[in-house]
């Protein structure tokens, strides 16, 4: 089973400048966005994404993962047959989580417990130590990235470049800003870990991406697509600085968050979960410390065919952070 959809890529960098010439020229008068330094094109390009406007939709077909399975260690992404013993309409899950506050509810910690469980399970048995601290809950209809706003991110993108790797040694280690010390207040707290600059060092850093909809019945509206990053290349992806993570009123909290978008490329292809249901995961790899160069597994939120009517997606995605020996191979348990 497939399905033709559209999605937003970034554009490429000749349409791309002519995007965003006419856009500065429209909306940021005083910036010429020709002869502009980066400082003084960085609103430019974070407003135009903001509006989606700084990309170009693209027509794929997108193929059942149920049909076509990918391993995390074999494409990015795997299908999880995963039952919760979480309520997902219960109020202590749907309680709010601030990124800026330690308070997790029971329900909180016990489904990332069962989170961390799943991604040992995935990367198998050489996982020295896994953690997950926070989780957001996404509906259609919304439109921020992070927060009780939060909607489908209709984007090709990835949540994380190279350098997350360094963010994640320094955030757990000795980053003096207020997000360092509260990350790593939490880990003792619900972990018992804390780690050295030289201890963390020794490790192989993974992410995992665990999402699932928490619709009562399967999931018909805005689904989540990824790509098999075996028909990713280097040459598609387009790094940009966004204004996640860096809290301005922190002054020494100096770690915005970069991700990578990408151009679209004829030669990608695309999967998704036909009539996905809250007993399942899907899994993905976004950041992987060994892999070099890095490739990660692009995704997307999309429109599925004929979905007006549907109910609204509600999903929970969370990222277990894991640890491994450097030398280390995935070999999955599942």
């Amino acid at each position: 089973m497939s399905v033709t959809s559209s999605l937003s890529y970034f554009p490429s960098p000749a349409d791309g400048l002519r995007i965003l010439k006419d856009f500065a020229a429209e909306q940021f008068p005083a910036v010429d966005f020709a002869t502009a330094s980066e400082a003084e094109r960085g609103p430019v390009i974070a407003k135009a994404l903001e509006l989606g406007l700084a990309a170009v939709a693209q027509e794929v077909r997108l193929h059942s993962l149920r049909a076509n399975p990918l391993s995390i260690d074999q494409g990015g992404a795997q299908l999880c047959l995963a039952p919760s013993q979480v309520d997902f309409q219960s109020p202590d899950f749907r309680y709010p989580v601030d990124l800026q506050q330690e308070y997790r509810t029971k329900s909180h910690i016990s489904y990332y417990e069962e989170m961390e469980v799943l991604a040992r399970r995935l990367l198998g048995p050489k996982v020295v130590h896994a953690w997950c601290l926070f989780h957001i809950l996404r509906r259609s209809g919304g439109s921020g990235a992070v927060g009780e706003s939060a909607g489908p991110l209709r984007s090709v993108h990835n949540d994380f470049t190279e350098e997350y790797g360094d963010v994640v040694r320094k955030l757990y280690t000795t980053h003096p800003s207020m997000r360092g010390q509260q990350l790593r207040k939490m880990l003792k707290q619900l972990k018992g870990l804390q780690f050295t600059e030289q201890e963390m060092a020794k490790y192989r850093v993974v992410v995992i991406n665990l999402w699932r909809p928490i619709t009562v019945g399967p999931l018909r509206r805005d689904p989540l697509a990824v790509c098999d990053n075996r028909t990713v290349s280097r040459s598609d992806l387009q790094r940009r600085r966004t204004d996640i993570g860096n809290n301005k009123d922190d002054p020494y909290d100096d770690l915005e968050l970069s991700v990578y978008l990408s151009q679209y490329n004829s030669g990608h292809r695309w999967h998704y979960i036909p009539d996905f249901t809250n007993r399942e995961v899907l899994a993905f790899k976004t950041y992987d410390s060994e892999v070099n160069p890095f490739i990660p597994t692009l995704h997307s939120a999309f429109d599925l065919p004929n979905q007006e009517g549907a109910p609204a997606r509600e999903s929970c995605e969370c990222r277990v952070i894991c640890l491994l020996p450097k030398d280390a191979a995935l070999v999955s348990r599942l």
